[in-house]
């Protein structure tokens, strides 16, 4: 039984020694971790009520991500750092969408985040290209087009709409439509009491 401790640093990067090489053989072990469980609980199926249940079970339990209620993850996200990650209730991942948890990214009620977005808590200085990292907080009731990228340090009000495609570089203000590339502002938004999401229409007022 001696090779269990053994084992057990090679598959989840723990119990090693914290000098310069086995820090970075750690951290790689990890993300090898993460990266194979998430294509393990890529199956379509898998996403869909009742079963995204287990989805988001295997992600609280085994990557670490903070869930406050329902959750769809579909097929294709990617999740790096996930235990930076906090999603409210009644959110949806949609198709191919990659969320680079460098620092904390939080998610409100009721968001979805569509078709290969992308948001990102890191970055690098323009001076030096030395690495940076700001959280991103999402607020309630959003909803993020397909492609769009939020970078670090981005606050995203609630009942805002961030179009396709767009590229989120500053604050949006609550109940808000942007879009473009900076993204800049639309219109105004009134929203209704109601909203839909993955779940079916729900109370959001």
């Amino acid at each position: 039984m001696r090779w269990l401790p053994a084992c057990w640093c090679l598959i989840f990067g723990t119990g090693l020694k914290n000098d310069e090489n086995m820090i970075y053989l750690r951290v790689t072990l990890r993300r090898f971790w993460i990266s194979m469980i998430q294509s393990v609980f890529d199956c379509p199926f898998l996403w869909q009520p009742p079963m995204h249940r287990f989805k988001a079970a295997a992600y609280r339990f085994l990557l670490g991500v903070h869930f406050k209620g329902e959750c769809l993850i579909h097929s294709g996200v990617r999740i790096l750092n996930p235990g930076n990650l906090v999603i409210g209730n009644y959110c949806s991942l949609v198709y191919g969408c990659i969320i680079e948890c460098r620092n904390k990214v939080a998610i409100g009620d009721n968001t979805i985040i569509g078709p290969q977005a992308f948001i990102t808590a890191g970055g690098h200085a323009p001076a030096d290209l030395s690495p940076t990292t700001r959280s991103v907080s999402i607020g309630k009731n959003v909803f993020i087009g397909a492609r769009a990228m939020i970078l670090q340090g981005v606050r995203i009000g609630d009942n805002s709409i961030v179009g396709a495609g767009a590229v989120v570089v500053k604050d949006v203000p609550p109940n808000t439509v942007v879009g473009g590339v900076p993204a800049h502002e639309i219109r105004r938004l009134e929203r209704a009491g109601r909203i839909w999401t993955g779940f079916g229409e729900i109370n959001c007022e």
